[in-house]
């Protein structure tokens, strides 16, 4: 029985790998794409053989078990391979020089699927492009990979493989009367596969269609739009239809125009202003590489897609326009319904349930856009303290740190999440003094999705209980309150941003649920809200007497 599981994903893990490539996670259009990439038989053999090796080594080093059957990590070995199977005679030499690299390119993807994390971005196909530069570079150094000459004795390939039958099919889908900027389209399509084909497209093409009907069009209307692009600015179009480089505009506009972007009419504008900038990319890297004896491959769509995905990111406004998909269902379709749904029906599911970092009663001491510190870039925060009925937070004189309630109180993680940062060793200050060269003090930052980090700051020192890597779960205690950084007396300084830094600028982002007063007013529920200052605040606690109802 395991062993016919272990199969059946494996059997998943292979045909995604080649979904993966068109942002899909259809095993239908996997098995499709893997018949496609058979066109050029060797291609196909060498694409699946480096997806095996690379299967085989993400379970045996024992990688991230869902981003190995999803075939993240490795639809960029798959390219990689296809590229080489194209490109060289085959020989158990270039099997093994295949099953190398494959490797290489398999450590890079799970290598900067971690780092681009950091940033909440993907690694589109880097991994492939790292890889494919390093065979151009080499590949002919090596005196037992020899060139492929396929595509000169391309008659004598085909008659080899499916005879006179194969010979007169091929010549008939060539001749095929077709507007020539269709053709370059699904020669550009094929190319994404390494099969420089219109028959390989338009298969392409239709497995798009059937899997995405928003994906098909933008693949089209992207592709037209580099076109036209091409046409009034007096580009050659002869870099289009020979170098097939029209696939870098196609997977841009699927990209951003309906798979990292929620698709509407901004996506699509935005979509419509950024190919633009890729055709320019695009023909400076041509320029550029031709130099260097390497092709550009896929440069341009991921140096400007990760450009605009970067950038979108660092946008003050995130409410209105474009809207980042938060939870990929890897369709557009489906991307945009779940939208909607959240919007139209749960408004507040774009926001993950944030609970509060502390235990009990707390006063906001310092709010948003606070009179002291909580300025600008670093408005949206919090402060918490612990104060009496007459306001006052310190018991006795008020000298020492211990006189202050909040002070070695615990701190407890507002979500699950990962440890992304720790600061610790920093010494509590004398009350009414501030260490302004270590601003934040004992810190810790937690990673809750690609966009959200909560950061908890001027802990005690030697309190921190958790290590950077530790998964945390909401409510677990993670460190006890100081007053350390820029902190006069003991307070929690909490706030969410959406990078993983400490001096991270930071994001006006709701606690799911809490209860909050003004003074002796009795306490009212807040759901999804933003705590004001002054404002006690505390979680909801669930009755005894409603457990045995």
């Amino acid at each position: 029985m395991n062993r016919l599981k272990i199969y059946k994903d494996h059997k998943n893990s292979f045909f995604l790998s080649y979904s993966q490539i068109f942002f899909s996670n259809s095993k239908i259009l996997g098995v499709l794409l893997f018949l496609v990439s058979f066109m050029d038989a060797w291609s196909g053999l060498f694409g699946a053989f480096s997806v095996l090796v690379s299967l085989f080594f993400s379970h045996g080093l024992g990688f991230n078990k869902q981003q190995t059957q999803s075939g993240v990590y490795t639809y960029n070995s798959l390219l990689t391979g296809l590229g080489i199977g194209l490109y060289f005679e085959p020989s158990f030499s270039l099997l093994f020089f295949s099953f190398v690299v494959s490797l290489l390119v398999l450590l890079l993807s799970v290598s900067f699927s971690r780092l681009m994390s950091n940033y909440g971005l993907p690694f589109l196909s880097i991994p492939f492009l790292l890889g494919m530069w390093l065979v151009d570079l080499s590949g002919t150094s090596f005196a037992a990979l020899g060139l492929s000459e396929r595509s000169i004795f391309l008659y004598n390939d085909l008659f080899s493989i499916g005879g006179l039958s194969l010979i007169q099919f091929y010549d008939w889908s060539s001749s095929v009367p077709i507007l020539y900027s269709l053709e370059v389209y699904f020669l550009s399509l094929g190319a994404i596969f390494f099969q420089y084909q219109v028959l390989a497209g338009i298969l392409i093409s239709i497995g798009i269609l059937i899997h995405s009907r928003i994906a098909f069009s933008l693949s089209l209307i992207g592709f037209y739009a580099a076109w036209l692009f091409y046409y009034f600015m007096g580009a050659s179009l002869y870099d289009l239809s020979y170098s097939y480089i029209g696939f870098n505009f196609i997977l841009t506009a699927v990209a951003l125009g309906g798979f990292f972007l929620i698709p509407n009419k901004y996506s699509f504008g935005w979509m419509l202003i950024i190919l633009p900038v890729v055709v320019l990319t695009t023909i400076a890297s041509i320029a550029l590489f031709s130099h260097l004896g390497i092709g550009i491959y896929a440069l341009p769509f991921n140096a400007i897609v990760l450009l605009f995905l970067y950038a979108n990111k660092l946008r003050n406004k995130q409410k209105y326009g474009l809207q980042e998909v938060k939870v990929q269902h890897f369709s557009p379709e489906h991307n945009l319904y779940f939208a909607l749904e959240a919007e139209n029906r749960f408004q507040d599911l774009k926001f993950l349930p944030l609970r509060l970092p502390v235990q009990g009663e707390w006063t906001i001491s310092q709010g948003h856009n606070g009179a002291i510190t909580h300025k600008e870039k670093w408005q949206h925060a919090w402060d918490f303290i612990i104060t009496k009925a007459n306001g006052e937070q310190f018991n006795n004189l008020g000298k020492e740190t211990t006189d202050y309630m909040c002070y070695n109180k615990a701190v407890l993680a507002s979500y699950d999440g990962v440890v992304q940062e720790i600061a610790d060793g920093i010494d509590d200050n004398i009350i009414g003094l501030q260490n302004l060269r270590e601003n934040w003090g004992n810190t810790i930052i937690i990673k809750h999705s690609d966009y959200l980090f909560s950061k908890y700051s001027h802990l005690k020192k030697g309190s921190l209980v958790v290590q950077k890597g530790d998964w945390i779960k909401k409510g677990q205690q993670i460190a006890l309150v100081g007053n350390s950084g820029r902190s006069p007396f003991p307070h929690l300084h909490f706030q969410l941003q959406k990078t993983p830094f400490i001096g991270s600028e930071t994001i006006a982002y709701p606690f799911a649920s809490y209860l909050s007063r003004q003074a002796e007013n009795e306490p009212g529920l807040q759901l999804y809200n933003l705590p004001k200052l002054h404002e006690k605040v505390k979680m909801a606690e669930a009755n005894e007497l409603l457990l045995f109802l």
